[in-house]
């Protein structure tokens, strides 16, 4: 389209001289007819009234091959209107994780945390804030490596999930008197463990494989006990620490290197004196770290290379230096709410930390 504007103009005097008439002719391209000239006209050859331009690249929309500016064409985005340049999609329906029409909500008192893939996996023990009770409201949740969260209610039906381990490819979630085994793709349950006939009512957290490959420690919180579960033959053995009487067991790390398992308590029934204990797993000897008693309620533990990192429920992360072992920990981090059972992630070097009574993750880079 051509838009012609003639400017009329006449100049006047009190003089008898002739009047002169002056026209001026402005042509105006408008190639797409979408009544956006195409000097300024963000896509010229396409109408765009609007002129949509997600990026703000000065390309519109509709000229744009790649419209969300993440460095992935239209044609082989997964989300092309959401920058994502990750492309993560964590069902593989070609619908990326930023478009699909995944549900989340918040998180509901996290416990625990374990990563799958390019996420995390977090027990929420439910609505209420009930460790020891089975009402069924437990869940685990999907949520996104900066702690956004992506699908709330991913697997269901756990009454108050806490220790999180991802063995062999499987999900395994302490559940009140059962270990229970999830496949983490369909969601199904595909074993269980119980302790019922131990008498324990709170397991409380679980450790990766030991150098057998077939066995894994688990502490029974209520009833102060370490167990070895044969995850074979489903045999259950209590790991009876020598020279040590524990109180509430709580997180535990395994040091499949030196044959070493560290635990700390959640303390006694009057909820203080916790401690940090070791175990050699060649005698089952146990001794007291960090200088006895230094703790009110520790939660979460994990080892990375020399040092100890746990949680304490008067908000706080610490961290212990095995090469002094017998020093107090070192305070790292203060306003944890309700700091639980935490995760090193290797690959971002990082401490993650559900804060249980303020629902949400933390983090704390190393």
């Amino acid at each position: 389209m051509l838009f012609i504007f003639t400017n009329c103009s006449s100049d006047s005097n009190e003089t008898t001289e002739p009047i002169e008439d002056k026209n001026e002719t402005v042509e105006i391209m408008d190639a797409d007819n979408d009544g956006i000239a195409d000097s300024t006209d963000n896509c010229v050859n396409n109408p765009n009234p609007d002129q949509a331009d997600i990026d703000s690249d000065a390309i519109g929309d509709l000229c744009d091959p790649d419209r969300d500016g993440d460095n992935i064409i239209n044609e082989s985005d997964n989300c092309p209107d959401h920058p994502n340049p990750n492309q993560l999609d964590f069902n593989n329906n070609n619908v990326g994780d930023l478009c699909d029409n995944h549900t989340y909500q918040r998180l509901y008192h996290p416990e625990s945390v374990v990563k799958y893939n390019d996420y995390y996996l977090v027990s929420n023990l439910g609505v209420q804030l009930l460790p020891d009770t089975a009402d069924g409201d437990g869940f685990i949740s999907l949520v996104n490596l900066d702690g956004t969260g992506l699908i709330q209610n991913y697997i269901t039906g756990l009454d108050s999930p806490k220790g999180l381990e991802i063995i062999n490819g499987l999900l395994y979630v302490c559940d009140l008197s059962e270990l229970k085994v999830f496949n983490i793709e369909t969601k199904e349950m595909v074993q269980s463990y119980s302790f019922q006939n131990k008498g324990v009512t709170l397991l409380n957290d679980v450790t990766n494989l030991f150098t057998d490959t077939e066995t894994v420690f688990i502490t029974a919180t209520r009833t102060r006990e370490i167990f070895k579960l044969n995850i074979n033959s489903g045999a259950i053995e209590e790991l009876v620490v020598e020279g040590v009487t524990l109180k509430q067991t709580n997180g535990i790390a395994l040091d499949n290197e030196n044959s070493v398992l560290y635990m700390v308590e959640f303390g006694d029934s009057t909820g203080s004196n916790a401690r940090i204990v070791k175990i050699d797993l060649n005698d089952n000897s146990g001794s007291i770290l960090g200088g006895g008693t230094t703790g009110f309620l520790y939660d979460g533990v994990v080892l990375v290379e020399n040092t100890l990192y746990l949680t304490d429920w008067s908000h706080r992360l610490f961290s212990l230096d095995l090469s002094d072992p017998n020093s107090s920990p070192s305070l790292l981090k203060t306003g944890l709410s309700g700091p639980a059972d935490i995760f090193y992630d290797s690959d971002l070097n990082k401490i993650v930390i559900p804060k249980m009574t303020a629902h949400s993750i933390d983090f704390y880079d190393l």
